[in-house]
């Protein structure tokens, strides 16, 4: 719920606490309970559960009315936060995301790998020249805006090989910038990247970057370990002014903060196509030489890989504890 709303249904509320003096408990808990019922119907369409029978026990009803307005309240914050895009690969289809990530012949769902036992989306890394092979798809989100957080649950197989390094998901514009290209002014990108020996650094395209690829910022302490799940969120801000490098790009795991990347500036245009509006399916090895590829011990390129459940973006803030 917004604050706005917020202030919309306690405001009148607090008023109506203030006339306890004058009017009786009793009264104006009857008065208070009819305010916020119909002061919640008008923000929000989920039922109001303060149809409380008011008897003469006016502390226990005050009790109740808190519990209960309580419970409404969250409920409708609750609800007010679904998910812009949810995927969790437990039914199949041909549409949305679940439909384009099956169109990439490295991925594929797969039974008991998921959170839980539950399915999941395997990736296939096929070492190669260029590190490995690029598992790369873009999908709008359906609006735009200027704060999201995306947020994944990934498990890297006890094959997996980290190399130098690679990427993880992220978020972009209409048009995102990656791979070394010119920045523009409604482009850029925020990614997550693994590193050698399973540490964890941002990965962004901004305009106030250094050199040709993205810059990010580096967490020596944290690493992925194999075979377990992690909940990676990235909380992503734009900058406000065109020329502000007042925009960030946060990376828990988790629930705990373990990249604080500030001072960004992403775009150098407000206008509606430099706003976050899609999600990027982004991870391979790379770099692009050799030398970041997986390889047996002959030295021969080897296919490694990972898992990933429970993909999801919300507005705003919203930062996954850790997949259960």
């Amino acid at each position: 719920m917004s604050i706005q709303n917020r202030q919309f249904i306690l405001e009148p509320c607090i008023a109506t606490v203030c006339r306890w003096g004058s009017e009786g408990l009793y009264a104006s808990c009857r008065l208070l309970t009819v305010t916020i019922r119909q002061r919640l119907t008008m923000v929000t369409s989920v039922p109001c559960w303060t149809h409380i029978v008011l008897r003469k026990r006016p502390i226990k009803n005050v009790l109740l009315w808190l519990i209960t307005a309580g419970g409404c309240l969250a409920f409708s914050t609750h609800s007010r936060e679904r998910a812009v895009l949810l995927e969790d690969f437990e039914q199949a289809s041909n549409n949305g995301l679940y439909g384009l990530l099956l169109e990439n012949q490295y991925l594929e769902v797969v039974e008991s790998e998921g959170v839980g036992n539950s399915r999941a989306l395997r990736a296939t890394y096929q070492g190669s020249a260029r590190g490995s092979e690029r598992i790369t798809e873009r999908l709008f989100l359906g609006e735009r805006g200027p704060e999201y957080t995306l947020s994944y649950d990934v498990k890297f197989d006890e094959d997996f090989q980290f190399v130098k390094g690679g990427k993880l998901h992220g978020l972009g514009p209409d048009a995102p910038i990656t791979g070394g290209r010119a920045m523009q002014p409604a482009g850029w990108s925020a990614r997550v990247t693994f590193k050698e020996g399973g540490h964890v650094r941002s990965y962004l395209y901004c305009q106030n970057k250094d050199g040709r690829y993205g810059t990010g910022k580096y967490n020596q302490k944290f690493r992925f370990e194999k075979e377990q799940y992690y909940s990676v969120s990235l909380h992503v801000r734009l900058n406000g002014a065109a020329d502000a490098r007042d925009g960030f790009a946060d990376i828990y795991i988790n629930g705990e903060r373990v990249i604080q990347h500030d001072d960004v500036q992403f775009r150098a245009a407000t206008e509606q196509k430099s706003l976050i509006s899609t999600f990027l399916f982004s991870t391979f090895h790379g770099g692009n030489k050799p030398r970041w590829a997986p390889r047996d011990f002959r030295g021969n390129y080897q296919d490694v890989h990972a898992y990933f459940d429970n993909l999801a973006v919300y507005r705003g803030r919203r930062i996954r504890d850790g997949a259960k």
